[in-house]
């Protein structure tokens, strides 16, 4: 009860800030996810349900894989914790040291208001175009952690006063007799008592050439992670009206979301922990997705619809994640050599992680050098100020037209930095 009342407490305090939430596909990424009005049978439908109908008549299958990640930790914040929860477990199995002590308490004190962000994703698409209806299937997984630590001042004073005892210890010609009254000394000079048991445990074990366990310590910090996991499996559906002017789209999807609540002593803390069965809760969904292009000349509009059947799911600690409807508008321009691409979200939507809403505005450009190699720029910003501002630079490569590999590289504020990758076969 101590350590959620702890949490609750870290988490009034700060706000978590994910770089962001995204399908990561090493094409679009480089243009910062801009490309809704754009996108094609090659890019896929990542970014609108229509893209399978705007195809080349020689082409007639497309496989592509994608993967990415996005890392914001600032502070080095779970580096670490990593360090730190070691350190704990090695004073275990060899002698506790005034060393040690002063490690543990400099590593607490690098974590007060700490946060840090993982987001990542993988995505796999099959595609068959026809003159009728074109066909896609697909399977995706997106993930956003926020891990925030909840430092107790209570641990760093116990390790500071018992690396000032293990420093008298040290003293040539000292007893253990005089390093424990000097123990209980500086304990009643701090109104805190001749016999507290952590200290004197510590005192004992640094002074005897000892092994502690650390939950005789009794450490009170702690580190918390939040955040989801949604995957999706579905069937696309996309065709043509107005002589190929305009397109239209819908996803069918089924949809499974794994609430992440990782809530450990610092001592304990082990990030590959995230998604175990132990801190997670699973449930299942269904849920469709819309969109509609209309070109004229080199322009192209969009409008897409994301997830139109809203959902809420609670984890086991309490906490809730909907899952709402997002309207997205694009813009595009196509000349062959040149495109560019705006997208902006027409609603907020709440972040997996913080529950924060979130809305955003996407633009890129992409320049194509004889159809077998691409540079690409985009940047993205928040409009409601939560999550940072990234930019992008991608590169593609597609010899002979059948080949796609495309590498994307994202940075932002606060060290936040990212990447992805596709690799696509088309013909």
């Amino acid at each position: 009860m101590i350590k959620r009342l702890l949490v609750t407490a870290v988490l009034a305090s700060q706000t978590l800030s994910p770089a962001q939430a995204s399908d990561f596909h090493g094409k679009t990424d480089g243009m910062s996810g801009a490309g809704s009005a754009n996108s094609d049978f090659v890019t896929g439908i990542a970014l609108s349900p229509t893209a399978l109908a705007n195809f080349k008549d020689d082409q007639s299958f497309n496989i592509q894989f994608n993967a990415g990640a996005l890392v914001s930790d600032q502070d080095s914040m779970v580096d670490t914790s990593s360090d730190l929860s070691d350190r704990l477990s090695l004073i275990e199995s060899r002698r506790f040291n005034v060393e040690d002590a002063q490690f543990i308490s400099q590593s607490l004190r690098s974590l007060v208001d700490t946060q840090a962000t993982i987001d990542g994703g993988a995505s796999l698409y099959l595609s068959m175009p026809t003159p009728s209806i074109s066909l896609g299937l697909f399977a995706t997984t997106d993930v956003s952690v926020g891990i925030v630590s909840g430092v107790s001042s209570a641990d760093i004073e116990f390790f500071d006063d018992v690396a000032a005892i293990g420093l008298i210890a040290q003293q040539p010609g000292i007893t253990n007799a005089e390093v424990l009254a000097a123990a209980q000394q500086r304990l009643q000079d701090k109104g805190g008592g001749a016999g507290n048991p952590r200290i004197l445990a510590a005192v004992a074990a640094v002074t005897g050439g000892q092994s502690v366990d650390a939950q005789i310590l009794g450490i009170e910090s702690t580190v918390y992670a939040s955040g989801a996991a949604v995957s999706q499996v579905g069937l696309n559906l996309s065709s043509t009206l107005n002589e190929g002017s305009t397109l239209i789209g819908i996803s069918l999807k089924g949809q499974r979301v794994d609430l992440i609540d990782y809530l450990v002593d610092v001592d304990n803390f082990d990030e590959s922990d995230f998604s175990a069965d132990d801190y997670r809760t699973q449930d299942n969904g269904t849920n469709i997705d819309l969109g509609l292009v209309h070109s004229v000349g080199r322009w192209s509009g969009a409008v897409s619809l994301i997830d139109l059947i809203s959902a809420d799911y609670t984890s086991a600690m309490g906490r809730t994640v909907s899952i709402d409807p997002l309207a997205r508008l694009g813009l595009g321009y196509n000349n062959g050599w040149l495109q560019g691409a705006l997208d902006i979200d027409a609603n907020a939507r709440a972040n997996y992680a913080t529950g924060e809403d979130s809305q955003f505005v996407r633009a890129g450009v992409q320049f194509d050098v004889w159809g077998w190699a691409q540079f690409r720029l985009g940047y993205k910003t928040d409009m409601k100020s939560q999550i940072d501002d990234t930019a992008s630079i991608g590169l593609g490569f597609s010899p002979f037209g059948m080949i796609n590999i495309d590498v994307a590289a994202i940075a932002g504020a606060n060290d936040t930095v990212g990447g992805s990758v596709r690799l696509g076969l088309t013909f």
